[in-house]
């Protein structure tokens, strides 16, 4: 997955939702990881499907007591460091 700079520096100024493909014939959700990791900040999941997808989202909310946010990492937030 190629990651592109003026996405992630989109994301760090705007709400970003992603959904999966419109063209699915099944009820399976699509890993939440490949959305964080561009920024997106919220990520649409069909709760009635359980699986690793399901688990890896519930996960990443248990890091602040399942309150429903969770802060970005700073390198989201404050954008990619150039060397």
């Amino acid at each position: 997955m190629e990651i592109s700079e003026p996405f992630i520096t989109y994301t760090s100024k705007h709400l970003v939702k992603s959904y999966p493909k419109g063209l699915r014939q099944d009820s399976s959700n699509f890993c939440p990881v490949e959305s964080w990791i561009f920024g997106i900040q919220s990520v649409a999941l069909n709760m009635q499907t359980s699986g690793k997808d399901l688990d890896l989202n519930s996960g990443l909310f248990r890091i602040n007591g399942n309150c429903g946010y969770v802060l970005k990492p700073a390198i989201l937030i404050h954008g990619l460091s150039k060397f």
